[in-house]
């Protein structure tokens, strides 16, 4: 395709060669030149002269195809030549505590117990580890959902057992976050961070490596079948007066997993290394906001089915990169969650927050290394007289 021409640069070596090919097909006796004669340093000077106008010409290109492209291309392109994947979408998952009531131990390998969305029960999962449980215990497991992407994603309390175990009763005590593929924007804006080099701010350079980061500390490549760290919220701030970086990590679900959170910080401090004198590194405080709205919809609107696709529009915004890590004090505020409300459906009239984790609704605020994630979500939903 066109764009693999302009993936390799060409050395002065290779243009020298180039040139020197060219005066002896002119016929110069370019064997009989002298090692550090006129003519040698004039070729090698004309060498370095176009390897630069090559390499400007290279950048411009690239540049030009990167804003361009989208969807397949936009992969290959962002991989081959800026060495960035594209963040695959990957299943919804979280804990599920389960308590067990009955008389005899409840002992089931992974996958062996069934669950469902309670918003829609045709979006089931499984539990991703072992489950042990004597009679009068709890055990907290992790479910993961049967089909990948935000579909999969619940509320706290949203998601039941329906594997029938006598005595047994259990839920999520905190939401299921899942991604859907990385959009061709946010792909884009990933590839330009990874042109960045230190002398240019750590900053996009420190966000690039984690966001292309696997589990096990590799770089992320096409189709290497490696887990991508689950991390897609990055906030590096830099402080010039002593060279202090401070970074902060989230997930769909606010916090960053500890294992990979540890993963994360020890590839930044790779890249550091005697380039900055200060690294303070956070992972994201979780703030969960369980919120009721009232919808009105315009003159002959349906409302069948419209608070649920409402309420998977907002879920699926609050684990986006959007809703951003509070850098310093700050605010989720009520027209932001109202513009998306709004963009959920083309029919909306209007839209009131009416409660924010019970109290009347109000801008939520946000400390430093917050990050706001959705609780509970109850939208009623009627027409404009």
């Amino acid at each position: 395709m066109q764009w693999i021409i302009l993936q390799s640069q060409k050395t002065a070596a290779q243009i020298e060669a180039q040139l020197l090919a060219y005066f002896t097909s002119l016929g110069l006796p370019t064997d009989a030149w002298v090692p550090g004669g006129w003519q040698d340093n004039f070729t090698k000077w004309i060498a370095l002269l176009l390897q630069a106008v090559y390499t400007l010409i290279l950048y411009i290109a690239q540049g030009a195809f990167l804003a361009t492209a989208s969807g397949n291309l936009l992969t290959d392109l962002a991989a081959g030549t800026f060495g960035t994947a594209r963040r695959i979408e990957t299943c919804a998952t979280g804990p599920f505590t389960l308590t067990n009531g009955g008389l005899d131990p409840i002992i089931e390998p992974i996958g062996a117990l069934n669950f469902e969305k309670l918003a829609d029960t045709s979006i089931t999962y499984k539990n991703s580890e072992a489950v042990s449980i004597l009679p009068g215990n709890s055990q907290t497991f992790s479910i993961i959902c049967d089909v990948a992407g935000t579909i999969g994603n619940a509320l706290t309390s949203g998601v039941a057992m329906t594997t029938t175990i006598t005595g047994s009763s259990g839920t999520n005590a905190s939401p299921l976050a899942g991604q859907d593929e990385q959009a061709d924007d946010d792909l884009r804006r990933l590839a330009t961070l990874q042109a960045s080099d230190l002398s240019t701010g750590h900053a996009n350079k420190y966000q690039w490596v984690i966001e292309n980061l696997n589990t096990d500390g590799t770089t992320s490549t096409p189709n290497d079948g490696k887990t991508r760290v689950n991390v897609n919220r990055v906030s590096v701030n830099e402080e010039s007066a002593n060279g202090s970086v401070t970074v902060v990590l989230a997930s769909p679900a606010g916090a960053v997993d500890a294992g990979e959170y540890a993963t994360c910080i020890k590839a930044v401090i790779i890249v550091a290394q005697g380039n900055a004198a200060l690294l303070y590194d956070y992972n994201a405080t979780p703030v969960e906001l369980d919120i009721e709205v009232s919808v009105a919809l315009r003159k002959g609107s349906l409302t069948a089915g419209v608070a649920l696709a409402i309420r998977d529009y907002v879920t699926a915004w609050f684990v986006s990169t959007e809703n951003g890590i509070a850098s310093d004090t700050g605010f989720l505020r009520l027209e932001e969650l109202k513009g998306v409300i709004y963009r959920s459906r083309s029919n909306i009239k209007s839209v009131t927050i009416e409660t924010i984790n019970g109290s009347p609704a109000a801008n939520v605020a946000l400390a430093f290394n917050e990050v706001a994630t959705l609780g509970l979500f109850v939208a009623t939903v009627s027409v404009e007289i």
